[in-house]
């Protein structure tokens, strides 16, 4: 079963912040989707367990904190940064 991807307004934000001032848009909209793709699938397999339901992941040119909500069968995307830059301060739930 599928799990349903939820982007925070504050990672859209940061999103289209990165889209915004990135050197190749294409690559962050390509990354945008395989990760929406890979939580979808599988939300363990990607990231890395930061604390509590809170993970994290890299592909390509973005990287994105996330919080698993197994009994919704839902992701929500936390954050968003540029991989190039690093990763800001976790916020957590």
């Amino acid at each position: 079963m599928r799990f349903r991807i939820v982007w925070t307004p504050q990672a859209t934000i940061e999103l289209t912040d990165v889209w915004l001032n990135a050197a190749n848009p294409a690559a962050v909209t390509a990354a945008t989707n395989a990760i929406d793709a890979l939580l979808a699938a599988d939300p363990y397999a990607v990231g890395t367990h930061s604390f509590a339901t809170v993970y994290e992941c890299a592909h390509g040119p973005l990287g994105v904190e996330y919080e698993v909500d197994d009994a919704n069968r839902s992701v929500s995307v936390l954050n968003v940064w540029e991989t190039a830059t690093g990763r800001p301060n976790p916020t957590g739930n």
